[in-house]
Order: C-alpha cells, then structure tokens, then sequence
C-alpha cells in the first residue's frame, strides 16, 4: 500500500529512522493507533449488523383479516386417508363435553380417597370436619395431606385441592 510519502533507503512506515537520523517518521504509531480503532469498532459494527438483520425478521402483526375467517375447512389437496383423519377430528372437537366426560372426576374420587387415607377422616366435600372445626393437630395432619395430594396431582399450589376436598 502506498501512503504518498516517500522514504530514506531501509526505512519504512513500521520503523522509526536510525537515531543518527535527523528526521522522525511518526506514521508507525498512527497505523496502529488508526488499528486498534478498527478492531474496537468491528464488534460494534457486528452488533448493528446483527441488529439491522434481525430486525428485518421479526413477526409483525397484520392485523384483523378481511372477509370469512376460512378456519376449520380441511387443507386443499389432501388424501383420501387425511381427510378422513380431519373429519373424525373435527367431530371429536366439535363434540360438547360435559364434566363428566374428563378428568375432573378422577381427579376428585382420588383426592377425596386419598384425604381420607391420609388424615383418617372423610373430606369436608363428603362431609366431614371443616377447617374451623379441626383442632390444632388436625389442622396440621390436614396441611400436610393436601400438600401431598397436590404434590400427586401434579399441582404445585395446595388451594387447588381444596376444589378436590373442600375447605
């Protein structure tokens, strides 16, 4: 590369001239001085690269649709045998449960069996002792029942058992 500024015999830009020299080239601290701020600036210049980049990206929303909403008809193209699986699937969507039909009900007989394996008494959904009347031990053999309970279902709050077990 040439910078435009000529140079004694053996002397280039990266070495200061002999100290016999009478003159000082000082262009050797500036390239790297010129270096080292073009190596700071490229991760910053990377960054906004990346920035810009991504934001081309992102997920806009478009926003309420116009016309029929074109939701629950079957993919155009498919199979005899996929279109066959839409429809029993349609059906069983479309079909209104009630809370009979899940898992509410397991959910309860387990909860309220398993109370009364644990405390010894029957639930207060079923009948038995409400909170306000258990003693102070009860009280606190009822906490640890339902604490396990929830732990069993899968809940990490105990308040849920009390839609299971009553208060």
């Amino acid at each position: 590369m040439r910078l435009g500024v000529s140079f004694p015999v053996g002397h280039t830009p990266l070495h200061c001239c002999s100290p016999a020299s009478t003159k000082q080239w000082h262009l050797a601290p500036s390239l790297r001085t010129r270096t080292k701020l073009a190596l700071a600036a490229l991760p910053v210049l990377l960054v906004s690269l990346v920035g810009v980049l991504h934001a081309d990206f992102r997920a806009r929303d478009p926003g309420v649709r116009g016309g029929s909403p074109g939701a629950g008809d079957p993919l155009p193209g498919l199979a005899d045998s996929q279109l066959a699986m839409f429809e029993a699937g349609k059906e069983d969507f479309e079909e209104v449960e009630g809370v009979g039909d899940g898992l509410g009900p397991r959910f309860h007989q387990y909860a309220q069996q398993r109370y009364q394996e644990l405390t010894g008494r029957v639930c207060p959904a079923q009948g038995g002792p409400t909170w306000k009347q258990l003693s102070r031990e009860q009280r606190q053999i009822d906490r640890e029942a339902r604490l396990t309970i929830s732990a069993e279902l899968g809940h990490s709050r105990i308040e849920i058992v009390a839609v299971y077990c009553g208060r």
